[in-house]
């Protein structure tokens, strides 16, 4: 968790005006978080930190490649990442109900925001993460793998002209379905 500390936003010695911070994320960013998603990155962050009395408006733009698990082969292949998000700091007393705004006791002088860049770099991923479709480079995907795939696919499918076996049990059911007509 020490290395962590990099991203602690120290806002109580700044003044009320626009304040900018630059963070990169690398891969030992990623081994701090129990997810198997993202298994490293090189990420460029800019922080713009709009600073008010009791109200801090964070922006984040972020730009990199990821490590991530393909869908299709498993193999382990980089993935462009970018994106926007803005967090919201007050200080004063109560819950938030909204994921953009986080409610600090009054007193904290820094806020760490490395959960919010991983959150929002995992989820700037989608559904279906296929990096050999984005870059259109099929040499990253395992050859193997995808051969052994669609072998599997192939031995399931009956031959031409042969019928699929049926279950005895399942052939009595269609008969008494040829019965009722």
């Amino acid at each position: 968790m020490d290395y962590l500390r990099q991203y602690n936003v120290q806002f109580s010695g700044l003044s009320e005006d626009v304040h900018e911070f630059q963070y990169e994320i690398k891969d030992a960013f990623f081994k701090e978080f129990d997810n198997p998603v993202v298994d490293g990155g090189d990420i460029q962050v800019d922080l713009e930190l709009d600073k008010q009395t009791n109200l801090m408006t964070l922006n984040f733009r972020f730009a990199g490649i990821v490590q991530v698990m393909c869908d299709r082969c498993a193999a382990v292949n980089p993935y462009p990442v970018e994106g926007k998000s803005r967090l919201i700091l007050k200080l004063g007393e109560g819950n938030a109900d909204d994921d953009e705004l986080v409610i600090l006791p009054r007193g904290e002088y820094e806020y760490n925001i490395a959960q919010h860049l991983y959150e929002e770099i995992c989820l700037s991923l989608p559904l279906r993460v296929v990096p050999c479709e984005v870059t259109g480079d099929t040499s990253m995907c395992d050859q193997s793998v995808i051969d052994r795939l669609e072998n599997m696919l192939v031995d399931e499918l009956p031959e031409e002209g042969e019928e699929e076996a049926i279950d005895p049990r399942w052939e009595k059911l269609r008969n008494l379905n040829k019965e009722t007509e």
